[in-house]
């Protein structure tokens, strides 16, 4: 029921990235999933991206919609300021982190469901809550305003 896949590994070169990335993409294509791509701007030229996701430190640094993304956009954020510059650049829709404690990023501070809430009804795009959740929280975060929930070892 997954129906789009982030893939992002800040640690891969160029050609290792876009290697799998490739080989993704024909494993989305047979499962109808989207697959979206979190990767230096410049790659894109490499892959025909369906959607593109931008980092809360790429969506930082751009002063408008990247004319390399034809397809979706989506970035993570982290606050009402990265959503607001998301909202400026013209972003499809964000994941919201962390709300809950999460192993994958320990150190980050969590925003909890009542600040999820109020970040997401000063959103003016569809926000996925994404840290610590499951399925199981999907009903909490639509109540709290939210698109859906998404995740890293939640799904995997």
């Amino acid at each position: 029921g997954i129906r789009l896949v982030i893939f992002r590994d800040h640690h891969l070169g160029r050609q290792r990235y876009i290697q799998l990335a490739k080989e993704l993409q024909h494993c989305c294509a047979q499962h109808q999933a989207i697959c979206s791509f979190n990767m230096p701007l410049d790659w894109l030229e490499t892959i025909d991206a369906a959607a593109v996701h931008l980092s809360s430190e790429r969506l930082l640094s751009l002063r408008q919609r990247p004319v390399t993304v034809s397809g979706w956009l989506s970035a993570s954020c982290h606050s009402m300021a990265e959503l607001e510059q998301a909202a400026k650049i013209g972003v499809d829709f964000v994941l919201l982190s962390p709300v809950q404690p999460t192993s994958s990023h320990p150190d980050s501070k969590a925003l909890g469901w009542e600040k999820f809430e109020q970040l997401v009804k000063n959103a003016s795009m569809p926000v996925y809550a994404l840290g610590g959740l499951s399925l199981g929280d999907l009903s909490k975060a639509l109540k709290m305003g939210g698109q859906g929930v998404a995740g890293i070892s939640a799904f995997f």
